[in-house]
């Protein structure tokens, strides 16, 4: 779980009026949220409910579902973070935890609702820095290409982002595998970050017999590279 400090101010926000938000048009999943709340922090529900547009007159919204972005655990999630300041994980892998934090984080910037870039780019980092050691055949890394995939959809300079694609290095370098890279290639501007990842752990490589010594741009250690004459 991620927490951090919530304002004594904002908690009389926690009464009405309250809103009704719909996810998906033929979804029966509607939430009753106050309303003071979710517009102080969410310019996107500012226009929204205190304009004068139908919802503005209404009260109430319909997010249409959109994957990887506006989901039902995606908005519970968005709902927490402003209600708590935190965001719990529950029984979830940490390949389910990282997929649900992007579909949050993806959401809050659809949102403009700021403050949640550092928490959750350190909640991925810890995940990954778990997840990531003696690995097998039978245990995959829990960094996924839909992860990588993800994070391109955020802007540029969002930490998320910038984490994920220094994570995409050491997915590449070390645990040769390509569809990192594969996949950042069908992203230009994200495909910048991951090179610019790689030209910092390259300044790091340090050759000792048969193996190359790396630093791992998310955590910082120095990993092994072995040199492998028989891989193309």
């Amino acid at each position: 779980m991620v927490s951090s400090h919530i304002p004594k101010r904002i908690f009389p926000l926690y009464h009405g009026p309250l809103v009704s938000i719909r996810i998906g048009s033929s979804s029966q999943d509607e939430f009753r949220v106050s309303r003071d709340l979710l517009c102080r922090q969410s310019p996107y529900f500012a226009a929204t409910f205190w304009g004068n547009f139908k919802e503005g007159i209404d009260q109430s919204t319909t997010l249409e579902e959109e994957d990887g972005v506006v989901t039902t655990q995606s908005f519970q999630m968005l709902l927490q973070w402003l209600y708590t300041g935190t965001i719990g994980m529950g029984e979830l892998s940490s390949s389910e935890a990282i997929t649900a934090i992007m579909e949050f984080v993806r959401l809050a910037d659809m949102c403009d609702i700021s403050g949640v870039e550092s928490p959750m780019a350190g909640l991925i980092t810890s995940l990954i820095l778990s997840d990531d050691f003696e690995l097998s055949d039978a245990s995959p890394w829990c960094l996924e290409v839909q992860h990588v995939a993800s994070a391109a959809a955020l802007p540029k300079g969002h930490l998320v982002r910038k984490t994920l694609a220094e994570a995409a290095v050491k997915g590449y370098l070390y645990f040769q595998d390509s569809r990192f890279v594969d996949v950042a290639e069908e992203f230009p501007d994200f495909s910048v970050d991951v090179l610019v990842a790689m030209k910092d752990a390259f300044k790091s490589f340090t050759l000792r017999k048969n193996r190359v010594s790396c630093k791992d741009p998310v955590s910082g250690d120095i990993f092994n590279l072995t040199l492998r004459t028989d891989r193309s």
